[in-house]
């Protein structure tokens, strides 16, 4: 039984890596505007999607649970560069701290628009990262990419 899943284990990770090589050395073969067009458009329609999902976030946006309380809050009292690895509940929140440190740069109207916003652009961004070409090992089809990553 071990024997059987040592063979498998070991074809699997063989198999990876002999997609990982291909993909590596046809990497010339893809150009970097057409890489930069995919990765844009995947971004632009992850947003489009993540918008569409709960449009009520930019629509009448609101600022949720450590959002307003702790980062906001400790921005205000405290300020940013001794805020920026200052620890909440054991951890250190460094992208909820320099979006608070952003936002307290606009109108206090727009705040939890900042916040919101922010949140869906960094989804957005990371979802298409995956779109990149060093990625391709991963999944060949470009069509197979863009549904995947769209869809999450």
């Amino acid at each position: 039984m071990i024997k059987k899943i040592q063979r498998l284990v070991s074809d699997n990770l063989r198999k990876a890596y002999s997609n990982f090589k291909n993909a590596y050395t046809e990497m010339h073969l893809v150009t970097w505007e057409r890489e930069t067009i995919f990765y844009f458009s995947n971004f632009l329609i992850s947003f489009i999607l993540l918008y569409l999902h709960r449009p009520d976030s930019l629509n009448h946006p609101q600022l949720w649970a450590e959002d307003g309380t702790i980062f906001l809050r400790d921005e205000w009292v405290i300020g940013f560069p001794s805020t920026i690895f200052k620890l909440y509940s054991g951890y250190i929140h460094f992208v909820p701290r320099l979006i608070a440190f952003i936002s307290d740069l606009f109108p206090y109207e727009l705040i939890p628009f900042v916040f919101n916003a922010s949140a869906i652009l960094l989804a957005a961004f990371s979802v298409s990262l995956f779109s990149l070409s060093r990625f391709r090992y991963i999944v060949k089809n470009d069509f197979l990419y863009f549904a995947f990553f769209t869809d999450i």
